[in-house]
């Protein structure tokens, strides 16, 4: 089942436009939930930024993605060799990444359908 949390949003960081969308999805053979998180420039070329994300475990509440988590997630990615402006598919943050987050934790990449 997925399920689109917004449609795409906009959000500006460094003084830069980004546009940003994130859907859900429940894994069934893992029992877990996430957030499948995604960013890119305006322009809507260059390096996409994704995010794989789940509910941090000793946090006691919704998943949701809120815009402190966007720019704190785009922050983390600019200041760790992210190039929204190049022209690569995308840009991953792994679980051994640690941005600051409110709730959520990153999963990395998962294999789904």
């Amino acid at each position: 089942m997925k399920s689109s949390v917004k449609s795409v949003r906009k959000i500006v960081v460094e003084n830069r436009e980004f546009h940003w969308k994130a859907d859900w999805e429940w894994i069934h053979d893992k029992d877990l939930r996430i957030i499948k998180f995604r960013a890119w420039r305006g322009e809507g070329r260059g390096t996409t930024l994704k995010v794989n994300l789940t509910g941090d475990p000793l946090f006691q509440g919704e998943l949701f993605i809120r815009p402190k988590n966007v720019a704190a997630l785009i922050k983390y990615a600019l200041g760790h060799k992210w190039n929204p402006d190049d022209n690569d598919t995308c840009f991953w943050l792994k679980k051994s990444d640690n941005p600051k987050l409110e709730g959520l934790a990153i999963t990395g990449e998962l294999k789904t359908k």
